[in-house]
């Protein structure tokens, strides 16, 4: 028998997905099947107003954002166009740092506009505290993390959140700092379940 090149591989895997998931489909009911019954019957939205503040650092001590990958042109460019970080940063109630921690903010994002320093960012606040602990809000869009204040999605949450969508509008709420501490105000408005 010869080599398993990468396409052989691949096309296995997804086999023996697809057979698990056949086998497993319609033996489980889940907390969410149980959830969508319910609201299959009371279809009203609920309106939420949530506000807290991202503590951002990218070097030195307690660092929570780290560069991943970059382009071939990502240190050539006036954007640093390519340049990806992930980040696990503290989300607390207000802005001062010592403020109490309410979630994390985890996901990635990504330096991609050839013209202007603009962030793809994708992210999600899991709730770490509080009445909304083991939820979560996934925030997407694009960041011109130079303008003061802008306007991002709401593509979804989980636990009290389920099928949020809205809006979330993002403040500085200390100056950039590409080689330290920033801090960033974050008001969501969304429906959800």
């Amino acid at each position: 028998m010869g080599k398993l090149n990468l396409h052989t591989i691949f096309i296995l895997c997804s086999l023996l997905l697809l057979a698990y998931t056949s086998y497993v489909s319609g033996k489980t009911v889940t907390p969410v099947d149980k959830w969508f019954k319910k609201i299959k019957k009371s279809s009203t939205p609920k309106f939420k107003i949530i506000e807290f503040y991202v503590q951002d650092i990218v070097s030195g001590e307690g660092q929570t954002v780290f560069p991943v990958g970059y382009s071939n042109i990502s240190f050539t460019s006036p954007t640093n166009f390519g340049i990806t970080v992930v980040a696990d940063d503290r989300v607390t109630v207000g802005r001062d740092p010592k403020s109490p921690d309410l979630a994390r903010g985890q996901g990635m994002a990504a330096l991609a506009d050839l013209e202007d320093r603009v962030l793809y960012l994708n992210v999600v606040f899991y709730f770490t505290q509080g009445k909304y602990k083991g939820s979560s809000v996934a925030v997407l869009g694009r960041d011109p993390m130079l303008v003061n204040s802008r306007e991002l999605s709401i593509t979804g949450g989980t636990g009290a959140f389920r099928s949020a969508r809205g809006v979330t509008w993002v403040t500085n709420c200390s100056p950039y700092s590409p080689t330290g501490y920033t801090c960033f105000k974050y008001t969501l408005y969304f429906t959800h379940f």
